[in-house]
């Protein structure tokens, strides 16, 4: 096969330009803008984030995107931590449209979706991927991240397919792990009577 056969096997999809995961001591308070969709994917702890001057909680197992140039900034109270993922995506005006569509329809800017933790694994190997001097590594990082999009807006994450007590549980040892506690004060957290 001609190296100029190849033209036609090439796709032109949104390109995942970095993820990284935030140190868990990371705080911006100042409102900023991207050029690019920034996906979030919470991992640990809690906070908050403004979007176009709306406030939204988030917690560990939550996803949400912004577009470029949406005015945001994140709030994280001084005695939490919030330890997130945070993809920079470009996509073609032109090439892209479905999918854009797509985010705006079905997830839509700013809105959160609990997704758990089972993109836990994905997002570290987006990020390894994304980062890597290997074009085709950051190109396999950009067609992973294309298909987790489309993924979510299929299954249509709505709601924790988990017992909300069990998420809260689950949330509350995470971010509790190094500071002793017990039944008493998870029950406390969760508002449940023993």
């Amino acid at each position: 096969m001609a190296l100029s056969d190849l033209s036609m096997y090439i796709i032109d999809l949104m390109r995942l330009t970095s993820c990284i995961l935030l140190p868990r001591t990371f705080r911006v308070a100042e409102t900023h803008r991207h050029d690019a969709y920034e996906a979030h994917y919470v991992i640990g702890g809690r906070g908050s984030f403004e979007i176009r001057g709306v406030p939204v909680s988030v917690r560990g197992g939550d996803f949400f995107y912004t577009r470029p140039g949406t005015m945001h900034r994140m709030d994280v109270p001084k005695s939490s931590y919030l330890l997130q993922y945070i993809a920079f995506l470009e996509l073609d005006r032109r090439l892209d449209a479905a999918l854009a569509h797509d985010l705006h329809t079905l997830l839509g800017e700013g809105r959160v979706r609990h997704l758990g933790d089972r993109y836990h694994a994905l997002f570290a190997q987006l990020s390894r991927q994304s980062l890597s001097n290997d074009a085709r590594e950051q190109r396999a990082a950009s067609a992973r991240m294309n298909a987790f999009l489309y993924e979510i807006t299929l299954e249509g994450h709505v709601a924790s397919r988990e017992h909300p007590a069990i998420e809260q549980a689950l949330d509350f040892m995470r971010s509790h792990v190094d500071v002793p506690y017990t039944l008493g004060d998870l029950v406390a957290d969760l508002g449940l009577n023993r």
